[in-house]
């Protein structure tokens, strides 16, 4: 049996150049399942590299492994840096251990296996696909063809009625099948009918099926075809628990529901020491809760890391009462400067004002001189505003040019700009999918410039369906300029470009779109935002770029300053935070929206290092309310004046 001790911890730490409290030694010497509740900031990942490292020293087994599972690829390859920096450690890279995505993982030794050896109704499948963008492309083709209204008559009227926006194009897109029995489902979850044997569930079935045949699946289809191989070949789950005997899972809040069963179902053995790293505050990306009242100590035998080395001492207790699912008291970075935490109260008329009293109360902390690589960000939950809702429904009640395209995109203004965009995200998510939307979202703009009216990606998909397009031409295309060559010289992109000038264009180009194509040299700002809204606040002659942001956007950040923007969905969330701040709303009842409100304003309110403010609408705070925030250390500034 492995074992740690005292000197273990010490020569790791000396090893990592850090230091380790109490709670991060008991973590270090378990040879149990112990679970890790981390703060945001808390260094999470250093403590499970050092995990790692101590149990690479002492590894026994030639033909056993350690596994370490992340949800995104950025999150694997910090771990494997870090431990290749390591000589004992640099052994976990290869086999028998396995580091990787959790879509990895279960592709890997569990789904692709089965299709190969059990296949689908039936028949083996020797080389899947899987690729979302290629199943949506060839089930819209399916569906939406000239033999869609003979083939699913009954699905084509049922999904136009239901959805008239898109007529059910992002249901098709989206079908995937869930759990061992391979149920039929689809974003959103009404998209499918519950009652599986009606005629609508029966076609959509056919349509999945027809798709699959062909060897074309989805990632979330793996977890499908996970289960059903667990389930009927008992002898998989014996191998992989006895291969992995030690098991990591990282930010597991963010696991599905699925994901999680998935592995609770294959590792909850007491063979193996099974430990889940992540904080149960933050779970914002996984699905949202049911409108129940909601348990507040899943974790309850978490070993917790209270402390933050992100954040400052005030700010850290000042935004503990919103860690309502996992009730935790942060403690801050005495090392941090606390500076004028503020609630600014607005209305209908000072709302637009609100970014520039941001802005004018960051440059009065900083004495208007902003340290290099200075971030500010105003982040809210909705991103666009619903129909007939009141202010403030979204991040565009704050600043009407959020709605519009970004006024700045330096990588995404030329073609090739969007191709080496497209190329890093292919490095950064080990996947083409992102890249593609990139690149076929550059190329309808391409049109649009061509032909003067809106072009969409949604349009290409039209009119390759139409044949107006040759659609295998369009896909070599789009292939040759993310996997050649092709933006290394001026000659390698012209060669790439040609076809594209051929297809699109009828060869012919001149003015903006000739600009468009054209090839020029790399001159591009490493850390800036691709895509961004940034706020440019002017005072005197000092200037504070404040960046505009979804909440999920910003999770795993760290700013200088961020606030916080009241947004609405179903409720205004910071209305309904209020009493969390004061602590009076500890007694609440846990119910799903309140719950999912509350994690997602913990994820925002933990990203700066110094400065944190929200943005409230002053009829959401009473006067007593008001009063006892400013006893309880905040400060609040009525916003006035409009722009």
């Amino acid at each position: 049996m492995i074992e740690f001790n005292d000197a273990d911890v010490h020569s790791v730490q000396q090893g990592l150049n850090c230091s380790f409290e109490e709670p991060h030694v008991r973590f270090l010497k378990a040879t149990t399942a112990s679970d890790l509740h981390a703060c945001p900031g808390s260094g999470k990942t250093t403590l499970l590299v050092a995990k790692l490292v101590l149990l690479a020293r002492k590894w026994p087994w030639r033909d056993r492994g350690v596994l370490v599972l992340s949800h995104t690829n950025v999150a694997r390859r910090e771990v494997e840096q870090r431990l290749a920096k390591e000589p004992a450690a640099a052994r976990l890279l290869g086999y028998p251990h396995f580091i990787g995505t959790i879509q990895g993982f279960v592709d890997r030794f569990l789904a692709l296996p089965y299709l190969r050896d059990v296949g689908h109704a039936g028949a083996p499948v020797e080389e899947p696909r899987v690729d979302d963008q290629a199943f949506a492309e060839r089930a819209e083709r399916l569906f939406f063809g000239h033999a869609g209204w003979k083939d699913f008559p009954t699905a084509r009227g049922w999904l136009k009625k239901r959805y008239p926006h898109d007529n059910g194009l992002g249901v098709i897109s989206s079908l995937y099948y869930r759990g061992a029995d391979l149920t039929l489902s689809a974003s959103p979850s009404g998209g499918v009918p519950k009652d599986q044997t009606t005629p609508t569930a029966r076609q959509l079935r056919t349509l999945k099926n027809r798709v699959a045949a062909e060897g074309i699946f989805r990632y979330a289809d793996m977890f499908g075809f996970a289960a059903a191989s667990l389930k009927t070949r008992h002898f998989v789950g014996d191998a992989l628990r006895h291969r992995f005997p030690w098991v990591f899972v990282d930010e597991m809040q963010d696991t599905s529901n699925e994901q999680e069963r998935l592995l609770y179902d294959l590792f909850k053995d007491r063979s193996v020491v099974f430990t889940k790293i992540g904080d149960m505050n933050q779970a914002i990306f996984a699905e949202a809760v049911s409108d129940v009242e909601q348990p507040e100590l899943k974790w309850a035998q978490a070993i917790e890391l209270p402390r933050s080395q992100r954040l400052a001492p005030k700010l850290a207790t000042l935004v503990s009462p919103l860690a309502v699912v996992h009730p935790l008291a942060l403690q801050g970075n005495e090392k941090r400067q606390d500076r004028t935490h503020t609630i600014f109260l607005f209305n209908n008329r000072s709302i637009g004002s609100v970014l520039p009293t941001f802005g004018d109360l960051i440059l009065k902390e900083w004495d208007g001189s902003l340290p290099n690589n200075f971030v500010a960000k105003a982040v809210g939950f909705r991103r666009r505003p619903p129909e007939k809702a009141v202010v403030p429904a979204s991040l565009v009640d704050y600043w009407a040019d959020f709605a519009e395209r970004p006024a700045e995109q330096p990588l995404l203004t030329t073609l090739l700009r969007a191709v080496r965009q497209a190329r890093r995200v292919v490095e950064v998510e080990g996947e083409f999918f992102g890249a593609y939307r990139v690149v076929s979202g550059a190329l309808a703009r391409l049109l649009e410039l061509h032909e003067g009216n809106r072009v969409t990606r949604r349009t290409l998909s039209e009119r390759c369906r139409e044949g107006m397009l040759d659609e295998q031409t369009l896909k070599r295309a789009m292939a040759k300029l993310l996997r050649d060559d092709c933006t290394s010289s001026a000659d390698a992109w012209e060669k790439a470009v040609q076809p594209i000038r051929e297809l699109l264009l009828s060869g012919k180009t001149s003015g903006d779109v000739k600009s468009y194509l054209d090839w020029e040299t790399a001159n591009i700002t490493p850390n800036r935002p691709t895509g961004s809204h940034v706020f440019v606040h002017h005072a005197g002659s000092a200037t504070v770029s404040i960046e505009v942001a979804t909440i999920h956007a910003v999770k795993g950040e760290t700013h200088d300053a961020t606030l916080v923007l009241e947004t609405l969905f179903h409720e205004h969330d910071v209305e309904l935070a209020v009493p969390f701040l004061l602590r009076q709303g500890i007694k609440k009842k846990r119910t799903g929206r309140l719950v999912e409100h509350l994690k997602r304003l913990f994820v925002a309110a933990t990203r700066p290092k110094e400065l944190l403010c929200f943005a409230v609408h002053d009829n959401h705070v009473s006067a007593e309310q008001e009063q006892a925030l400013t006893l309880s250390g905040w400060r609040i500034q009525r916003v006035a004046g409009t722009l």
